[in-house]
């Protein structure tokens, strides 16, 4: 693995090729299947915060075309009647007003300690998400008595929307 004096720019096919492990976040899980890439994005709203739906944030925002394939969500303590959805938000759109990446919500009303699983919508745009885009959590209902809700997203990409070469850097953030 390059450290930071080495000035060999190596591709996430190279790294995955030789084994090695990616410098990401530690709880980020990457996995290749043909030519896509899929890995796991998670958030956790702790606990007394679960209760206001203020909290529930703006949690990715990506550099590269990608795609939501499903999410999972649990949470240790039931709330009275809440729910919880992914929400897509394109540039310029609100926190809250976004259109929701799921099938149907999570029911944080639920038996507590036990994982949701939820598919992502059937309308194409909602499950797309472009360079501008940010993914945030939209909770709704009555949400008291809601405890330490963790929603994990599972998100596609397919290895040709990650930049090769030189001005790879320049093209991920936008510069």
């Amino acid at each position: 693995m390059p450290t930071d004096t080495d000035n060999e720019l190596l591709t996430v096919t190279d790294i995955l090729s030789q084994g090695e492990s990616l410098p990401v976040e530690p709880n980020l899980l990457l996995r290749t299947i043909n030519d896509y890439i899929t890995y796991e994005i998670s958030v956790t709203v702790p606990y007394i915060d679960a209760e206001d739906s203020n909290f529930y944030p703006i949690f990715y925002h990506p550099n590269v075309k990608c795609f939501l394939i499903e999410a999972r969500e649990r949470h240790t303590t039931a709330s009275t009647s809440g729910t919880v959805t992914v929400e897509k938000l394109t540039s310029g759109t609100a926190r809250g007003s976004g259109l929701s990446m799921l099938a149907s919500t999570f029911n944080l009303a639920g038996v507590a300690n036990t994982t949701q699983l939820r598919g992502s919508t059937t309308v194409f745009a909602g499950t797309q998400l472009n360079p501008g885009d940010a993914v945030a959590l939209r909770a709704r209902g009555t949400l008291t008595n809601a405890r330490n809700v963790i929603v994990t997203i599972l998100l596609g990409m397919n290895m040709s929307s990650i930049p090769m070469g030189s001005s790879a850097t320049t093209i991920i953030s936008g510069i």
